[in-house]
C-alpha cells in the first residue's frame, strides 16, 4: 500500500537551508573553489570557478526538485559534465540587459527601469522555469514567468523575500570582510561567500518547485510515495479481519508484539478486539502488559478504560507492576470510582505489603475515603496505622497533617 507523504512549507525550514550549505561536500566545495582562487587571482580562472559554481547550483536546485535534500556529491557528472544551464543563465542576464539598455534607448527611461524591476521581481521565476523547461527561450517570455509566478502563488513572494534578503546577506558579509582583510584575500573570500549563499537559494527555489510540483503538472517525486512500513506490517492482520478469521487476527498481533512489546498501538488494537471478542482470559494477561506501559506513557486515563474494561468483562484485573498503582488509583478517583479506586489500593496491600509505596497510595486511599465516600472512620483506621507503622517516612508529616485534619472535623 502506498501512501503520501506531506511536504513541510519552504518558510517552516529556513534554519535548514542554511544547514544545508555547511554540509560536508558542499562546504568542502567551498573551501576549495575559494583557495583555488586565491592562487589564481582574478584571471579567466575567475569565470571557470564561476561556472564550477553555478553548475554545481543548479545541480543543487535539480535534486531538490525531486526531494532529495540531501546535496550532490562531487562527482564527474556533477562538476565536469554539462554545463548547459549555467551557460543559458550567462546568456539570459547578458541578452536581459542588452534589451534593458536597448528599451531604455529607444522607448525611454521609464519603460526600461519598469523591465529591470520585473525582471528582478521575476528573476527566481526565470531560474525555475530554465531549470524546468531547460529552455533560455522560455525564460524570456513573461507570460510563461507570471504563469510561473501564479502557479506558486503568495508563497511566491515569500520566496522573493528571502532571497532578496539572502542577497543582501551575501553583499553584507562580503563587505563586512572586505574591509577587515588582507586584499590578497579578497576574491577567495568573496568567491567563497558568494557560492554559500548561491548554494542556499538554489537549493530554496528547488525545495520551492518540490513543494509546488502538482501545481507545475510535474509527476509526483519518487521520495514522496512510499510503502507505508505500518501497513505493510498489519496487512496480514487485515487479511485476516477482512475474512472474520479474528483468532488469526489475534495470533498475528501477538506475534507482532513480541518483536514490539511497547508499541501501544498494538496493543490498542489487541485490547479492542480481545473486548469484542469475549476473551476475559487474554484480556485480563494483556492488561497486565498494557496498562503498565500506558502508565510510563503518562497516559493514566487511559490505563483507567483498561482496568475498568476488564473489570465489566471478568470483575477481576491483577496487575503485577507496584508502579502503577498510585496513577491508577488517582485516574479512578478521576473518572468517579472511588470505590473502586479504594479496592485497587486494598488488593495493592495484598501484593506489595512491604512496598515502599504503600504509605502514597493508602493516603491517597485515606482522602478518597474521606472527600468522595464519606467514610471518616475508615480514613482515620488507615491514617491511625500509616502513623503507626510508618513514623519515619517522609510523608509521615503528610500523614500526621491529614489524620488532624479529620479528628478536628469529627470533634467539631
Amino acid at each position: 500500500m502506498q501512501k503520501k507523504q506531506q511536504i513541510t512549507p519552504f518558510w517552516n525550514r529556513i534554519p535548514a537551508f542554511f544547514l544545508y550549505a555547511l554540509r560536508p561536500i558542499p562546504l568542502s566545495l567551498t573551501i576549495g573553489l575559494s583557495i583555488i582562487t586565491a592562487f589564481t587571482g582574478s584571471s579567466v580562472w575567475s569565470l571557470v570557478i564561476y561556472a564550477v559554481m553555478m553548475k554545481y547550483c543548479f545541480e543543487a536546485l535539480d535534486r531538490t526538485t525531486q526531494g532529495e535534500l540531501s546535496p550532490p556529491g562531487l562527482t564527474y557528472s556533477v562538476i565536469v559534465d554539462g554545463y548547459e544551464l549555467p551557460a543559458k543563465l550567462f546568456a539570459l542576464f547578458v541578452v536581459f540587459f542588452m534589451l534593458v539598455g536597448s528599451i531604455g534607448q529607444s522607448v525611454g527611461f521609464l519603460p526600461s527601469m519598469i523591465l529591470l524591476y520585473f525582471g528582478m521581481f521575476a528573476m527566481p521565476a526565470s531560474i525555475m522555469t530554465l531549470t524546468v523547461t531547460n529552455s533560455m527561450l522560455s525564460t524570456l517570455n513573461p507570460l510563461l514567468l507570471m504563469s510561473m509566478i501564479r502557479r506558486i502563488g503568495w508563497s511566491y513572494l515569500i520566496l522573493y523575500a528571502f532571497l532578496f534578503f539572502l542577497s543582501t546577506a551575501q553583499a553584507t558579509a562580503q563587505y563586512f570582510f572586505s574591509t577587515r582583510i588582507d586584499p590578497s584575500l579578497f576574491f577567495p573570500v568573496y568567491n567563497g561567500i558568494n557560492l554559500y549563499f548561491s548554494i542556499i537559494m538554489f537549493h530554496m527555489m528547488g525545495y520551492v518547485i518540490f513543494q509546488y510540483h502538482e501545481n507545475f503538472g510535474e509527476p509526483t517525486p519518487a521520495v514522496l510515495t512510499s510503502v507505508d512500513p505500518e501497513t505493510q506490517k498489519l496487512s496480514y492482520f487485515e487479511q485476516c479481519m477482512d475474512e472474520g478469521n479474528t483468532d488469526a487476527a489475534i495470533a498475528e498481533l501477538q506475534g507482532l508484539l513480541k518483536l514490539e512489546p511497547n508499541n501501544t498501538d498494538l496493543r490498542q488494537r489487541l485490547h479492542t478486539l480481545l473486548l469484542a471478542n469475549q476473551r476475559t482470559d487474554d484480556l485480563a494477561r494483556h492488561a497486565k502488559r498494557y496498562i503498565p506501559l500506558l502508565i510510563s506513557n503518562n497516559n493514566p486515563h487511559a490505563a483507567a478504560e483498561v482496568y475498568l474494561d476488564c473489570l465489566e468483562n471478568d470483575k477481576e484485573c491483577s496487575l503485577q507492576d507496584p508502579e502503577s498503582y498510585h496513577p491508577l488509583v488517582q485516574a479512578l478517583r478521576e473518572r468517579h470510582k472511588p470505590d473502586l479506586a479504594v479496592q485497587l489500593a486494598k488488593d495493592f496491600y495484598a501484593k506489595f505489603p512491604d512496598n515502599d509505596l504503600l504509605p502514597a497510595i493508602y493516603l491517597l486511599a485515606a482522602k478518597i475515603l474521606c472527600e468522595d465516600l464519606n467514610r471518616d472512620d475508615l480514613a482515620r483506621k488507615i491514617l491511625e496505622a500509616l502513623n503507626r507503622r510508618f513514623a519515619q517516612h517522609e510523608l509521615a508529616p503528610q500523614i500526621n497533617s491529614y489524620l488532624l485534619t479529620i479528628q478536628q472535623l469529627s470533634s467539631a
